[in-house]
C-alpha cells in the first residue's frame, strides 16, 4: 500500500465523493484498549480460531461502534460515512467532519483493514461494484494521486463469468472488481473508451459512469502506465502470472488441495500406463546383494532404493552441522563465472537452465540444535546464513502451512526449505517460459535434496503447495523481483530407519 503522510481532505474523501467502504472479511471484531489509548481490531483468516490484535493509531473511543457497525455484505457511501461522523461528533464544521473522515480511513487502510466499493453517488443506490482480495492476507493495492496520462487496462487483467457474476479480475496482484446487478453497464467503458468517463454524461448512462471510476480502476492497481513499467514486470507473460496466481495457495480464494471433484463421475486413469509398443527390451539389474554391501558407503543406487518421503518429525532435533552438510552437498556455489557485459552463471551441485541458477533458498527454521528458530538466507558462494527480521507468527504461519500440506496437522517440522525464484535472471534470457523453466529447475533441486538427505540419513519430505504471499510477508520482497515456488521439509533421522 502506498504510504502517504498527509490526512487531509486530499486523501479520501473530498477526492472521492463515488468511493464506499466496509470492514475486510478477515475483521472479527473492533474494540478500543483503555490502556493503550487505541482502537484494536481482532483478525483471523478462513476457518482459524486464533484472533491476532491489530492496534490502530486511532484515539477516539466514540469510534468503534461506528466501524464495528460495518458489513463486510455491502459497503457505506464515503458521503454517509460523514454523515455518521457528524452526528458523533457534532462539535466539527462541514470541513472538519471530512477530513476526520480521511484520518479514520487513512488509520484502517494502514492496518489493510478495508474493502471498497464505488457506489453511483454520493449517498444513495445499491452499489455499482466492489474490490475483492484474493490473498488470506486481504492485501489490496492503494494508489495515491491521480492516474498518469498514459494510464490504461493493466495487461494482467482479464474479464470471466464466476457465480453468476461478471469479474474483473488482476493476477498481477490478486485483487477482483466484481460488478453489482446495476454495474454492468461500466464494462463496455473498461474495455471500450474507459476514459470516456472522465466527463459526467447525461441520462441513464450518467448513473453508470462517473469522473471518479477511472481513477477507482488506478486506484486498486487495474491500470498500467507503459511509460513507467519496469524491466522485472516486463519480464512477466500474463500466462506465466496467471499460472502462479492459480497454482499456489492463498493467493486466490478458490478451491486448491485434496477435493476429489471427479470422485463420482468418471474413473482414475490407471497409475501405470499400458505398454505403447510390442517392442520390449529388458534391462538388468544391478548386484545389490554383497556380503560386505551394508558396511559400504551407501551407493547411488542404495541412496535411490531408499529414498522416500519421512513426514514425521525425526527422533532427535535437526542439528546444525547436519544442516551445513547438507547445503554444501547439495546447493551451495562452487563457482561463479563472469562473462563481463553478458550475463553471470553459477555452478552448483545441481544443474540449471542455462547455468543460471535463479533459485535462492531460504531456511524456516523451528527445531535445530545450533541454530535459533528464524527465518534465514542461504549465501552459498559464503555457505552462510543471514537471519532475517521476520515476525513469530509469519515464521509459524509458513511451517503451519508445510504442516498442513503434509497432513500432520498441529506438528510442526524442524526445518522448512523455501526455494524462491529470482524471475527476472531467466526473463533477462528466455522468453514464454521462465515459469516453467523455473519449476523444472526446483523439481531437480528437490530430487537432489532427498539423495543427499537420504544418504545422511535425515528424513526429507517436499509439499505440493505454499504460502507465496506468507513468504513475500517474511522477507519482504515483491513477486516481481523473488517470489516462493516450492518447499521441503529436513527433519533430523528417521525413529526407524528403512536402510542401512
Amino acid at each position: 500500500m502506498t504510504a502517504n503522510a498527509s490526512t487531509g481532505s486530499a486523501f479520501f474523501a473530498s477526492s472521492d465523493p463515488y468511493l464506499g467502504i466496509g470492514l475486510g472479511p478477515h475483521v472479527r471484531a473492533v474494540s478500543f484498549d483503555e490502556t493503550g489509548g487505541r482502537m484494536v481490531l481482532k483478525t483471523a483468516f478462513g476457518d482459524e480460531p486464533t484472533l491476532y490484535d491489530h492496534p490502530t493509531g486511532w484515539s477516539d473511543p466514540r469510534f468503534v461502534d461506528l466501524v464495528a457497525s460495518w458489513g463486510v455484505d455491502n459497503g457505506v457511501p464515503v458521503a454517509t460515512l460523514c454523515e455518521q461522523i457528524g452526528d458523533i461528533c457534532p462539535e466539527l464544521n462541514e470541513e472538519q467532519v471530512w477530513k476526520k473522515a480521511d484520518q479514520l480511513l487513512h488509520e484502517l487502510a494502514k492496518v489493510q483493514a478495508l474493502q471498497w466499493w464505488y457506489w453511483p453517488d454520493k449517498s444513495s443506490g445499491a452499489p455499482l461494484c466492489h474490490i475483492e482480495s484474493g490473498s488470506r492476507l486481504y492485501y489490496t493495492p492503494l494508489e495515491i494521486g491521480a492516474a498518469p496520462e498514459d494510464a490504461e487496462i493493466s495487461r494482467f487483467a482479464f474479464v470471466q463469468r464466476e457465480g453468476g457474476k461478471t469479474v474483473l479480475e488482476n493476477c498481477e496482484i490478486g485483487v477482483r472488481l466484481v460488478l453489482g446487478p446495476q454495474g454492468d453497464g461500466l464494462l463496455a467503458h473498461i474495455f471500450g473508451d474507459p476514459k470516456h468517463g472522465n466527463s459526467m454524461n447525461s441520462g441513464d448512462e450518467g448513473k453508470l459512469v462517473y469522473p471518479g471510476f477511472w481513477h477507482f480502476l488506478w486506484r486498486f492497481g487495474f491500470l498500467q502506465s507503459p511509460s513507467h513499467d519496469s524491466f522485472d514486470r516486463q519480464s512477466w507473460e500474463f500466462h506465466e502470472r496467471l499460472f502462479h496466481s492459480r497454482s499456489r495457495s492463498f493467493l486466490d480464494q478458490r478451491m486448491i488441495g485434496g477435493t476429489y471433484r471427479f470422485k463420482d463421475k468418471v474413473p482414475s486413469l490407471p497409475a501405470i500406463k499400458a505398454p505403447m509398443s510390442a517392442h520390449k527390451i529388458a534391462l538388468p539389474r544391478p548386484d545389490d546383494n554383497s556380503a560386505d554391501a551394508k558396511h559400504k558407503p551407501l551407493s547411488l543406487y542404495d541412496v535411490m532404493d531408499a529414498r522416500k518421503s519421512i513426514r514425521e518429525p525425526g527422533a532427535r532435533p535437526l542439528r546444525l552441522d547436519d544442516l551445513g552438510g547438507f547445503l554444501w552437498r547439495s546447493v551451495s556455489t562452487r563457482k561463479h563465472i563472469k562473462h563481463g557485459t553478458s550475463q553471470d552463471l553459477l555452478e552448483r551441485p545441481v544443474p540449471a537452465g542455462g547455468a543460471i541458477h535463479e533459485i535462492e533458498i531460504y531456511l524456516v527454521i523451528n527445531r535445530c540444535d545450533g541454530l535459533k528458530p528464524g527465518i534465514y538466507h542461504y549465501q552459498g558462494a559464503e555457505h552462510a546464513l543471514y537471519a532475517l527480521p521476520a515476525r513469530e507468527q509469519v515464521r509459524k504461519a509458513i511451517l503451519g502451512v508445510a504442516s498442513g500440506a503434509t497432513g500432520l496437522g498441529s506438528k510442526l517440522p524442524d526445518s522448512l526449505i523455501v526455494m524462491a525464484s529470482r524471475m527476472p535472471r531467466l526473463g533477462w534470457k528466455y522468453q514464454n517460459l521462465c515459469y516453467r523453466l523455473s519449476l523444472l529447475n526446483a523439481g531437480v533441486m528437490m530430487e537432489a535434496f532427498y539423495l543427499v538427505a537420504t544418504e545422511m540419513g535425515l528424513s526429507p519430505c517436499a509439499t505440493g503447495s505454499g504460502d507465496s504471499a506468507l513468504f513475500a510477508l517474511a522477507t519482504g520482497l515483491g513477486i516481481e523481483h523473488e517470489t516462493a515456488i516450492g518447499e521441503f521439509i529436513l527433519n533430523g533421522p528417521p525413529i526407524k530407519k528403512s536402510y542401512h
